[in-house]
């Protein structure tokens, strides 16, 4: 790490006291996106898993977003050119600031990394890319009892029935100690079931002057983040922490993971909408992407595709329906023009009514066709079609988890992109 520096003195702490009496504390969010989820076996980067319709990224910045910083910092690594498009296309203000860490050393050296783009600020608030499944309130709650309690770190905890894997928060009556790494821990300390999470509110100035003091003296060889908490208590500091409730989920550290987070998310979107009014036919099996909107006394369930026509072995049609309703309609054919092999699978025809659009169906519906009719598949979207390319884009990678080739081809006014995949094995979902 870099060198040692002053660390801030009890006057620092006045001057600083004195300033938040002035003007109000500004705050730098920091996200922390580099790391690779070597566990997911995937192609796709870790946090751009999708949860309810949105990568998990998107989640960590909308509720980081609530604390209102006026700096938001993404520390990028793995698949960084992705995640970099693909944050920039949620146009979020404040406009995020990417820095790279070309090394993935730990989440003390990702937060290193981003000290010149951090500033001057006066508090920091640090965030794991991978979703903890917090809330915004969550976020405000952790940030608003940092400063009320002025400590110089506040993290946030919370009780987990399995804790395996995660830090556990080390206590010494109430009083916070430490926070080991699972891999480091003594049995002793595997039994508490108080885990950490990767939300932090620290001010700045002694969040920098504690990273300097990490080493990488662990089974992981990583500057851990959490080994700033017994440096800055060791300087006299106060350290403070927040527990939250996760929905008994964490992180995105494997399949199991990803879906334990994406229930605890559905089942509060779904929770959202019942309480709004709408009627869901059967809330465990229903799927709504979580910015959709739906008006009260609304009513949302979905069933299977349903066959029509005659199956000759080359057309395949189908209709979509909402509950009762008729919902739109999907017809492939056997033998895609886009290709010489009469064995392909084409998306001919694929329609959902306005209303229903951005609920999950169409994709519900578009993973039931691949499911069908199992081959390889191609999908042509026109150029031209401005809605129609990202949903593609986004259903191919999230039912093939990553595993299609996108092509440009020539035809028609503007060309086709063409997107090619297998659906005999399914791996995504």
């Amino acid at each position: 790490m870099t060198a040692l520096r002053h660390w801030p003195s009890t006057l620092d702490d006045r001057r600083l006291a004195e300033t938040t009496n002035r003007r109000p504390r500004s705050l730098a969010l920091v996200v922390l996106a580099a790391g690779k989820g070597k566990r997911l076996k995937s192609v796709t980067p870790k946090v751009l898993h999708p949860i309810c319709g949105r990568p998990a990224l998107w989640h960590v910045l909308q509720a980081g977003l609530a604390a209102k910083p006026t700096k938001v910092i993404v520390v990028v690594g793995h698949g960084a050119d992705d995640v970099r498009a693909e944050v920039a296309s949620w146009k979020l203000t404040p406009k995020p600031v990417f820095v790279e860490q070309g090394k993935q050393l730990g989440t003390g050296h990702a937060v290193q990394v981003a000290e010149r783009a951090v500033g001057r600020v006066d508090d920091v608030l640090v965030m794991g890319g991978d979703y903890d499944p917090v809330t915004g309130d969550d976020v405000k709650r952790l940030v608003a009892s940092h400063r009320r309690s002025n400590a110089a770190a506040t993290i946030a905890s919370t009780v987990l029935d399995d804790p395996g894997g995660y830090g556990r928060v080390v206590r010494r009556g109430s009083r916070l100690v430490e926070v080991v790494e699972d891999l480091d821990a003594t049995p002793e300390v595997r039994a508490i079931r108080e885990v950490s999470i990767v939300l932090f509110a620290f001010r700045r100035r002694d969040l920098f002057a504690a990273l300097p003091l990490l080493d990488r003296r662990n089974r992981q060889r990583e500057y851990y983040l959490n080994r700033v908490i017994p440096a800055i208590l060791a300087a006299g500091q106060k350290v403070n922490a927040v527990t939250v409730d996760t929905g008994g989920a964490m992180g995105l550290n494997s399949r199991v993971g990803l879906a334990a987070v994406e229930a605890v998310v559905r089942e509060r979107v779904n929770a959202r909408h019942m309480a709004n009014g709408v009627t869901l036919v059967d809330p465990r099996a229903t799927y709504i992407d979580v910015d959709v909107e739906i008006g009260a006394d609304g009513r949302f369930g979905y069933d299977d595709l349903d066959a029509y026509g005659t199956d000759d072995g080359v057309h395949f049609a189908f209709l979509v329906r909402a509950g009762e309703r008729l919902a739109g309609f999907a017809l492939a054919t056997r033998g895609s023009p886009a290709t010489d092999d009469p064995e392909h699978l084409d998306v001919a025809e694929f329609f959902i009514l306005r209303r229903h659009r951005r609920t999950g169906l169409g994709r519900e519906a578009a993973f039931q066709l691949f499911d069908r009719l199992r081959g390889r598949w191609i999908v042509r979207v026109s150029n031209a079609n401005p809605d129609a390319l990202p949903f593609w884009r986004s259903a191919v990678r999230r039912y093939t988890d990553g595993a299609f080739t996108e092509s440009q081809h020539p035809g028609g006014a503007h060309g086709w992109r063409v997107f090619s995949f297998d659906s005999a094995i399914p791996v995504g979902r």
